[in-house]
């Protein structure tokens, strides 16, 4: 990943944010950039992608620096795709097949237009069976309790 492409994920355009008498700085408002940075590499398989963000702080500039250390994990291929109480045909509306480099996006967009309203990254909806050690994923779709 180039670093352009992760600073376009993130919320915070500048590698250095200068805090005017800060004494504390905490993570709640860095969590989109986690969620941001999660997203941008889950859409090339790294589905156990983790961000690890320490701050250190110069008190006689008032500055903080936020350092994130990001670990991608392997990258994932989608080794099946099930689905449980829905006609297999929707299946058609993914635009994510058995091979392919699993990828976040189109599981979104696929769930968001069949379960409108439900939270498609609620294990009940959408589950994922990993297979580390061949860097594989199957994927099933649980449609049973979506709500009318």
């Amino acid at each position: 990943m180039s670093i352009d492409f992760i600073k376009s994920s993130a919320p915070i355009r500048s590698p250095t944010v200068q805090i005017s008498r800060f004494r504390s700085l905490t993570f709640g408002t860095a969590t989109p950039l986690r969620e941001n940075l999660r997203y941008a590499y889950g859409e090339f398989g790294y589905i156990n992608f983790t961000p690890v963000p320490s701050t250190t702080f110069n008190d006689e500039k008032e500055l903080a620096f936020l350092e994130i250390d990001m670990d991608e994990g392997r990258q994932f291929y989608v080794s099946n795709i099930g689905l449980l109480g829905a006609d297999p045909q929707v299946l058609n509306d993914l635009a994510l097949t058995k091979g392919q480099i699993h990828d976040v996006r189109p599981i979104d967009l696929f769930l968001r237009k069949h379960l409108p309203g439900a939270n498609v990254n609620d294990p009940r909806i959408q589950q994922r069976s990993q297979d580390e050690r061949n860097g594989a994923v199957a994927l099933t779709f649980d449609f049973r309790s979506r709500t009318e």
